[in-house]
């Protein structure tokens, strides 16, 4: 697929592969496409469902990476870190500063 600001190969959005299949559910329930314009969207949407779920699993890989669950060294893991682990900060007994 074109990315249409680039010109460059592009993988299909999960959006673009939803509404898709949403196209192809919506011409399907009207019934009253022919038996091959109706093998045709199934074929279609079911190709969408295949494309939704390898994005899909792309992204959780990702958000495990992120959170370090992958076997890796996160660099979010100072972010993730107990907050208790660090060092209380106080402000003075006199009152905020001026």
């Amino acid at each position: 697929m074109m990315d249409e600001t680039s010109g460059q190969n592009a993988e299909p959005s999960f959006e673009k592969e939803l509404a898709n299949l949403e196209n192809a559910v919506n011409l399907l329930e009207r019934g009253d496409l022919g038996l091959e314009a109706a093998i045709r969207e199934y074929e279609r949407g079911f190709q969408s469902i295949k494309r939704c779920q390898e994005i899909l699993e792309r992204a959780q890989k990702k958000v495990e990476v992120l959170a370090g669950r992958d076997g890796t060294t996160s660099s979010w893991s100072a972010f993730t870190a107990p907050i208790d682990a660090a060092p209380a900060q106080h402000a003075p007994a006199d009152g905020p500063p001026e």
